[in-house]
């Protein structure tokens, strides 16, 4: 099908010269001209137009527009997907705001003695919710919550207690006051669902509301002294806290673990083949996962379930390249729970695995009952990377400095200062040719579109809330300068649009990489200087 330019602009609802504009840039251009001059197009550049048209709904510039289609490779699928997402955020958007008014006309049929004033207060109140948390965690907050009288019974009672410690001028540090932060905690957890990420904001929301605080019943100087009792039960209720640990079991691995074998149990075609997944997370968590795994597959837990995948399958595309050229040792930095060692040895290949000493202890533990040994080939090297220098505890774990080496180090930068980051990287680049690192990071948060923006907003705020941060983000194209400088002599950094078309083109379940994080892999190799 071919098309004057004038029926191109008609059926695309754009005009003729905005078709012009756009050759003249060379973001569109004609297939063909008529023996007249007349600009003609067929269906490649009609998709074309829809991208174009697709990218500038985003917020995108042309000239981004054009680097995009030209430079990234963005497809029309991506785009399409894109569109759909956006058009069901507009659609929940609608949804909520329809629920919020239900429950609003339902509060004044039920209490038709609702004067203006208290009407415009409940108002207030609902919008100050909404400031606070997105949609999809206001429904989560509304699942969780008891009947709303039982809840105000409970904040009332609370509040009493506290006004009765403070007029007796009991310690927030007391038996007393630490009994009266567990009843907090405990009526907080269910409110969330013990989601950490949800206590961190409801937590914000009383600090900083009055309207709230007057609603629980709590004055300013009654929140200061609750408080001062919470800051003294949490070290209580956190052992490896009260001992002063730092290198107590990150959260994080298991979290991670628990979205690779729900990828498993989810997601066909599989992303990352893992039949130890499952095992590795113990037996009672198995069997609670196979019997609902739908619960890892909602909100941004699909997202960071494909993450986690993804960048694991990327690191083992690598490693097998750099085995098939003669590497023969595995350093995985941050191992966590990954099975790699059990997976992917070959009698030959030494394992090396960097992470807290008590993670480690933890790991070990989950091997033992899923009844798989470490043999000789897998060495544990416990260490922090921001207090110990890597090169220093590798070789005194055996590590050989004169052979090229494999380096997988994932889900673990992001909490790690940006110095301590190249810091590492600096040194893996000193060693033999034919070493390689697959590492994924944080982007630069002014990088992301608006959506990546709050979707990474909510996955640091949850690790804030564990107590793990994040800590660095990066601009790609600042980083890859960083690295051949540092003396890498190829860097692979394809963002979310290469990483789609590599390893998830074609899928009919619309998952798709998000750009919040990217995955790098880079080479050390005989051109290096």
């Amino acid at each position: 099908m071919l098309l004057r330019i004038g029926e191109l602009a008609r059926r695309a609802g754009v005009t003729v010269r905005t078709l012009h504009h756009y050759d003249a840039l060379g973001l569109l251009c004609p297939r063909t001209r008529t023996e007249g001059g007349d600009r003609v197009y067929g269906q490649a550049e009609a998709m074309r137009l829809h991208a174009v048209l697709a990218l500038k709904q985003f917020g995108c510039s042309l000239a981004e527009i054009r680097r995009l289609l030209d430079e990234d490779g963005a497809t029309l699928p991506d785009i399409l997907a894109r569109q759909i997402a956006v058009l069901k955020e507009q659609a929940d958007k609608a949804a909520a705001l329809g629920e919020k008014l239900s429950r609003l006309r339902d509060r004044l049929l039920h209490n038709k003695e609702t004067a203006l004033g208290d009407w415009l207060d409940t108002l207030a109140l609902m919008h100050v919710w909404s400031r606070y948390f997105t949609e999809d965690e206001l429904a989560r907050l509304r699942r969780h919550r008891s009947p709303g009288r039982e809840r105000r019974k409970a904040w009332a009672g609370i509040a009493a207690a506290v006004a009765a410690a403070m007029a007796g001028q009991v310690a927030p540090e007391s038996v007393e006051g630490l009994a009266i932060a567990r009843r907090v905690v405990s009526l907080a957890r269910t409110v969330a669902g013990d989601d950490p990420a949800l206590l961190g904001k409801l937590r914000k929301l009383v600090r900083s509301e009055a309207g709230v605080r007057q609603a629980a019943g709590m004055s300013e100087p009654m929140l200061a002294w609750l408080e001062r009792a919470l800051d003294a039960a949490r070290p209580a209720s956190r052992p490896e806290a009260a001992s002063g640990d730092a290198t107590a079991p990150r959260q994080t691995a298991m979290g991670m673990a628990m979205l690779r074998a729900a990828h498993q149990l989810l997601d066909a075609p599989l992303v990352l083949d893992d039949p130890l997944a499952l095992r590795i997370i113990g037996r009672e968590r198995e069997a609670a996962l196979r019997a609902d795994p739908g619960r890892y597959d909602g909100g941004e837990l699909r997202g960071l379930r494909l993450s986690g995948a993804l960048r694991s399958r990327v690191a083992e595309d690598a490693w097998n390249e750099a085995r098939a050229g003669g590497v023969a040792q595995y350093v995985s930095l941050g191992a966590g729970l990954d099975t790699a060692p059990w997976r992917r040895g070959d009698g030959r290949t030494r394992f090396f695995e960097v992470d807290h000493p008590a993670t480690q202890a933890w790991k070990r533990s989950l091997l033992a009952e899923a009844g798989l040994a470490v043999g000789d080939n897998v060495v544990f090297v416990p260490t922090d990377f921001e207090s110990s220098r890597l090169a220093e505890v590798l070789a005194a774990a055996g590590f050989d400095c004169a052979a090229p080496a494999f380096f997988s180090w994932l889900g673990v930068t992001m909490y790690l200062e940006a110095g301590t980051i190249l810091d590492i990287l600096a040194w893996v680049a000193t060693l033999p040719p034919g070493t390689r690192i697959v590492f994924d990071y944080a982007v630069e948060p002014s990088l992301l579109s608006p959506g990546e923006c709050r979707g990474r907003e909510r996955v640091a705020a949850r690790a804030a809330a564990r107590g793990e941060p994040w800590k660095s983000a990066f601009d790609p194209a600042a980083l890859a300068a960083a690295l051949l400088t540092l003396g890498f002599a190829r860097v692979d950094d394809p963002g979310a649009p290469g990483l789609n078309a590599r390893y998830l083109a074609g899928r009919a379940d619309g998952l798709r990489k998000s750009g919040v994080t990217r995955i790098v892999r880079a080479v050390v190799d005989s051109e290096k200087s």
